[in-house]
């Protein structure tokens, strides 16, 4: 579940908000990433990588979840949902340009940068 929730919440293509601008719609929607996986693992796993609807309600049903976001697709929210296919080189991207948040710079650092 780590993996899901690292490839969700940590990807470069997410912006990084501070306190004071932060809503609940950018929590909901614009954080949140969609990895998407092979159907039969997405089946396997309870379609936990369709997430940006579990934000929105923990109360869909994970057999609920493609659903929901094909209807989020059509919504007028749709410009603001972020989704890329899992590949080797997209995950080895992430750990490699994802690690930590630098508030002063705002910008993402890796360990070897942080004093």
């Amino acid at each position: 579940m780590s993996y899901y929730t690292y490839l969700h919440h940590t990807t470069t293509d997410i912006d990084i908000y501070e306190p004071e601008a932060w809503n609940p719609y950018l929590g909901q929607i614009v954080s949140t990433y969609n990895v998407v996986h092979p159907k039969w693992l997405s089946f396997l796993h309870f379609h936990i990588d369709i997430h940006t609807p579990h934000h929105l309600s923990t109360a869909i049903p994970s057999y609920h979840l493609p659903a929901a976001w094909d209807a989020l697709k059509q919504s007028e929210y749709s410009k603001d949902l972020k989704e890329g296919r899992v590949s080797l080189r997209f995950y080895l991207h992430q750990i490699l340009h994802c690690h930590l948040w630098d508030v002063e710079a705002n910008v993402y650092r890796s360990f070897g940068e942080v004093d």
